[in-house]
């Protein structure tokens, strides 16, 4: 990116994009900050995937706070900016608001994907919150969602944490 600029050529939507997945991927705060900073200095017009990239870098780079400006400021969050910030949540030990969150995504149009209900489970879990857990079961059967090794995984793990063996047998099979 540094010798890009320096050869003077412009980023485009895709640059930053990039250079905001690498953030995320490596926990850079610092580097977040900066391409940021630059990404609001270029002419480059935001669009969903920005917004859900700069939501999903500073989440997972475990700034909910700053995750959080950046989602507010999107006009209609998609699916990726709600993950994002539930997930950022659940990286930072907070399951009270990721389940807080997940509740508020559920009053829009938009349906939990598959890795919404995976990290909602895992909130579940760590709350030993078990009637929410079933709640959260029952809606995942009810949206169709294909079952895998990762989804039994994630119920089994929720309803072990919660003390109840029969209903983690239940959900192994």
């Amino acid at each position: 990116f540094e010798e890009m600029r320096h050869a003077g050529i412009d980023p485009n939507i895709l640059t930053f994009s990039s250079l905001m997945k690498a953030c995320s991927s490596i926990g850079d705060i610092d580097h977040s900050f900066y391409i940021h900073s630059e990404f609001l200095r270029s002419f480059v017009t935001s669009d969903q995937v920005i917004n859900g990239s700069l939501v999903d870098m500073y989440a997972k780079c475990g700034s909910t706070k700053e995750a959080r400006k950046v989602f507010d400021d999107i006009p209609r969050p998609d699916i990726v900016s709600w993950g994002a910030m539930i997930l950022g949540y659940i990286m930072e030990d907070d399951a009270i608001a990721a389940l807080h969150f997940f509740e508020k995504m559920e009053q829009t149009d938009l349906k939990p994907n598959r890795a919404i209900y995976l990290s909602v489970m895992k909130a579940c879990g760590s709350l030993r919150a078990i009637e929410q857990g079933r709640l959260i079961h029952s809606k995942m059967i009810r949206s169709g969602l294909e079952w895998d090794v990762a989804v039994g995984t994630a119920l089994t793990d929720m309803y072990i944490r919660c003390g109840s063996l029969y209903e983690a047998f239940q959900a192994s099979k």
